[in-house]
């Protein structure tokens, strides 16, 4: 995600910046990295490689926190406490839950519905789309 590309997306609001800052200092610039992708693409990052290295020392600057040498410090293991706690603030502040099996089945009967309908009504079946979702 390249700052110039997406412009504010790694902006933060005065309120953003308040939430942030009530973080440890040690976990603010993790903190800040996933809010702002999760709002900008509707999930959190899965490597560092996704995030842009201009929008991340720009949001580094922003925040008066010194840019992690290793950028991997900045998603640990998914079995860390903290990143668990703070992906559900994000998502709870977000208006988004956790997906459940429900979900998936649900998004999957969709999904089947609407391939059917785009090759009943409009003659022009997308390829491989009951494979998709199966």
């Amino acid at each position: 995600m390249s700052a110039s590309v997406h412009g504010t997306a790694w902006d933060l609001t005065p309120a953003d910046r308040l939430l942030v800052e009530a973080k440890r200092w040690g976990s603010r610039l993790r903190f800040a990295v996933m809010l702002l992708f999760f709002r900008a693409r509707g999930r959190f990052p899965r490597t560092m490689a996704e995030v842009d290295e201009d929008a991340l020392a720009g949001l580094s600057l922003t925040l008066g926190v010194p840019a992690s040498s290793s950028r991997a410090a900045l998603l640990p293991d998914s079995d860390d406490r903290t990143l668990k706690r703070q992906r559900a603030e994000i998502r709870a502040l977000l208006g988004f839950r956790e997906a459940s099996v429900a979900d998936a089945e649900a998004l999957t009967g969709w999904l089947r519905r609407w391939c059917t309908w785009r090759m009943e009504v409009e003659m022009a079946p997308a390829p491989n789309c009951y494979a998709m979702t199966r």
